[in-house]
């Protein structure tokens, strides 16, 4: 699953929630996925400081104790692109209550999209991520 937060402002943000509901719903019912697990790409390339203010520990706590014990399904891989400085904040915040096997499989790529193709096949990659799936989009 391929997210891209570009151009989403924060009270877009808080109503992602159904859509991301749905696709991860699809997600679940695949079989495949249930055996495989699952691998995000997470396009942080506008996300800045009014979307970290409304970050709390406690809703931290919240999201990592939810994804991490009670998520039916499996994250093989979390891969974060176009990380702002703003990201090393949230991180520290959020890290804490993160499993290390969680954190184990967090890659941060920066600018270097190239990278993904290390740990995705390409085939399975928009063009704009370095592969030769047709371009990603949010709608």
């Amino acid at each position: 699953m391929v997210t891209d937060l570009n151009g989403i402002g924060w009270a877009h943000a808080k109503n992602m929630s159904p859509l991301y509901a749905k696709r991860v719903t699809s997600l679940l019912q695949d079989e495949e996925s249930q055996i495989n697990g699952i691998l995000m790409i997470m396009d942080l390339k506008r996300v800045g400081w009014k979307h970290v203010k409304n970050i709390s520990p406690l809703y931290s706590k919240r999201m990592m104790s939810l994804l991490q014990d009670a998520f039916p399904a499996r994250f093989k891989g979390l891969h974060y692109l176009n990380e702002p400085a703003v990201f090393d904040y949230i991180f520290a915040i959020v890290k804490q209550f993160m499993k290390e096997k969680t954190v184990s499989r967090l890659h941060f790529h920066g600018k270097n999209v190239q990278e993904l193709t290390e740990f995705i096949d390409p085939e399975y990659l928009p063009e704009e991520y370095g592969g030769k799936a047709p371009p990603f989009s949010n709608k």
